[in-house]
């Protein structure tokens, strides 16, 4: 009976001796048999332990990283226990690393005291909210703001003096150049003091976060800021772009079929009361478009590596050099074919030369003799007018739609419109401008008709 008691505590006392000595797998069994005692405390692989210089490696499965306080807690009590002095810390890492070229480590100081385990507050409800992508960032509309802010002022202020001071120069000198250069310098000014403000927001936004002191500002900005800055004018222009597409195709185009479209006058007020009732919808359209620009561009900035945007932008650049490339080249072939086969061959020069050397001798041919009967009459073709008549007839009651008020006058242009129309029907099918005269007799009917029903609700 105590020949079996005593066998265990020989083993026990031999592990004991082997940890002590710094055996790496005595230590691990022996961590491994008081873990065994408690679930939270994490089990270590055996065979993998080492010893190299003044720490041990101990490695855990993947699932059981990172270690727990508690597991922290019983590899300091254990080697403090054992007294090892050459074994200054422990470094515990998981046995299949996710990423290689940057492994996870966690390291224990043996030669300090253990720091004491802190619970994380719950996150409150404000931090468990998670803004979704989808949706322009409070930073988005900042900068949106920032625009217009940059719009309405800073813009206005270097245009001005831009114009005033390059206007002037211009003027003096008699070149335009010095006016475009002086806009130029005050856009690209613009865009700096932008930059400024934004490197003074970013600034703010450190301090509110306690993540800069006050004696850190810098005053030039960072390329960060730069790009804010140059990224602005592109997100106006592909805003207002935007506000073009979307807003275009509501105006009533087709009610003013007339020679002259921006020279009649209830056509220009028609055009104009549309698009003051579109300005609501223009300004969501601008400010949603330039929102989600500024969006698009903050995701592409923080997700997306820079050597893949910088591949992406070559590929556009390249894509569209080729695409012009191929253009060119298709649009000049014909020419350079053309150039190519007005060159004559050298053989037949050659043979030309020939054939003149061998009748310098001879007369030369008499040309034949005109015969009258032989002779046919030429006619020349006398254009037809009728086109040219109708647009005359049809530019002059454009004119008369703008100052018409009574029976008469509408009258007189509906005349007019009918005399455009007769002429524009006498223009033969083998003219060159009867396409055109047939569908301007669509066009010139429905101006009649507007004429007709104005001279009924005009007075006397």
């Amino acid at each position: 009976m105590n020949s079996t008691d005593t066998n265990p505590q020989k083993v026990k006392q031999r592990l004991l001796q082997l940890a002590k000595q710094g055996n790496p797998k005595a230590i691990v069994m022996l961590l491994n048999r008081f873990s065994s005692q408690s679930e939270n405390i994490s089990t270590f692989i055996e065979d993998t332990a080492t010893v190299q210089n003044n720490y041990l490696n101990l490695k855990v499965e993947s699932s059981l990283f990172p270690l727990s306080y508690l597991s922290k807690k019983h590899i300091y009590d254990v080697l403090k226990l054992l007294k090892i002095e050459y074994i200054e810390y422990v470094i515990v890492e998981p046995k299949i690393q996710k990423d290689p070229k940057k492994p996870c480590k966690e390291r224990i100081d043996l030669t300090k005291e253990l720091e004491t385990h802190q619970s994380e507050p719950e996150p409150s409800d404000f931090q468990k909210f998670k803004w979704p992508a989808w949706f322009p960032y409070p930073s988005s509309w900042l900068r949106m703001i920032v625009l217009i802010l940059w719009l309405v002022i800073v813009v206005r202020i270097f245009a001005f003096w831009g114009v005033v001071i390059g206007g002037t120069v211009s003027v003096v000198s008699d070149d335009p150049f010095p006016l475009l250069q002086a806009l130029i310098i005050g856009f690209l000014g613009s865009i700096i003091v932008l930059s400024c403000v934004y490197q003074i927001i970013s600034y703010l936004g450190q301090i509110s976060f306690r993540k800069s002191s006050l004696k850190s500002f810098q005053w030039l900005p960072t390329p960060l800021n730069l790009w804010q800055g140059i990224y602005t004018p592109i997100v106006l222009i592909l805003s207002v772009l935007t506000v073009f597409l979307v807003i275009l195709p509501f105006i009533p185009w087709g009610s003013c079929q007339t020679e002259l479209l921006f020279e009649d006058k209830n056509c220009h007020d028609r055009i104009q009361n549309y698009l003051a009732s579109l300005e609501v919808l223009a300004t969501i359209v601008w400010i949603t478009s330039g929102l989600y620009l500024y969006q698009l561009e903050y995701l592409i900035r923080t997700r997306v590596s820079a050597k893949k945007v910088i591949k992406f932008i070559a590929l556009v650049c390249f894509s569209f050099m080729s695409t012009v490339l191929i253009y060119t080249t298709a649009t000049n072939w014909n020419y350079i074919y053309g150039a190519f086969s007005n060159i004559e061959s050298p053989f037949s020069i050659s043979e030309s030369s020939e054939v003149l050397a061998k009748n310098k001798g001879v007369e030369a041919v008499k040309s034949p003799e005109f015969k009258p009967e032989n002779a046919e009459v030429v006619t020349p073709e006398i254009p037809d007018i009728s086109f040219k008549k109708g647009i005359e007839n049809a530019t002059n009651a454009s004119l008369l739609v703008q100052t018409a008020k009574s029976k008469p006058e509408w009258e007189f242009v509906a005349i007019q419109w009918q005399n455009a129309i007769d002429y524009m029907k006498q223009v033969q099918p083998d003219d060159v401008n009867y396409k055109a005269a047939q569908e301007r007799v669509v066009q010139y009917q429905k101006n009649l008709e507007y004429a007709r029903l104005a001279q009924n609700q005009a007075k006397e």
